[in-house]
């Protein structure tokens, strides 16, 4: 590694409002772990006690979301399963919290993903309310490993959210949300 990076990194996190950015193997030990350090973190910035519970809901969906649709995947230390690995950040920049996080997914499941996102971006909050209930009481949707209700829930708690597809190599693409709280 060229020793120039960490400067280059630590003055782009800080230009950025980075609080907090893990990449590597997620897990629910992990969630846990840097759950608490990022409540000192938030504790540090004063944030309310209601903005704080939105940033740690979204933090741990999508942390739970790299652990079940990364297809970057290593044996866990206990040896029994996998964990998803992918990157998790998150920062505050004029005046709000944001909750990034990337992964890679197969290309092939980019395009019911896009359409899921693009769909709930166009809706209401009273909309994602009635759709929450109605995916909640369906049938998982083909491929999910639930019933889609996080990006749905990430976006009735954010004010705003953006993603993106990034192509990685011929099978892979580079999937990453961000969430402003």
């Amino acid at each position: 590694m060229n020793e120039t990076v960490i400067p280059y990194y630590f003055r782009q996190a800080e230009e950025d409002g980075v609080l907090f950015c893990a990449r590597g193997p997620m897990s629910q030990e992990v969630i846990e772990m840097l759950e608490n350090v990022l409540k000192r973190q938030m504790e540090q910035e004063r944030s309310d006690s209601n903005q704080t519970l939105r940033v740690f809901a979204i933090f741990v969906e999508q942390v739970q979301n790299i652990i079940r649709y990364s297809e970057e995947r290593v044996c866990t230390s206990t040896g029994r399963g996998e964990s998803g690995v992918g990157m998790v950040i998150v920062g505050r920049k004029q005046g709000h919290f944001f909750v990034s996080c990337g992964n890679l997914i197969k290309t092939t499941d980019r395009p019911p993903l896009e359409q899921q996102l693009v769909t709930i971006q166009g809706m209401n909050r009273e909309q994602l309310r009635a759709y929450f209930k109605e995916r909640g009481r369906s049938e998982p949707m083909a491929g999910s490993r639930g019933a889609g209700l996080g990006l749905i829930e990430m976006a009735r708690r954010a004010s705003d959210f953006s993603f993106s597809f990034s192509p990685w190599d011929a099978a892979l693409t580079l999937f990453s949300i961000r969430v402003i709280v």
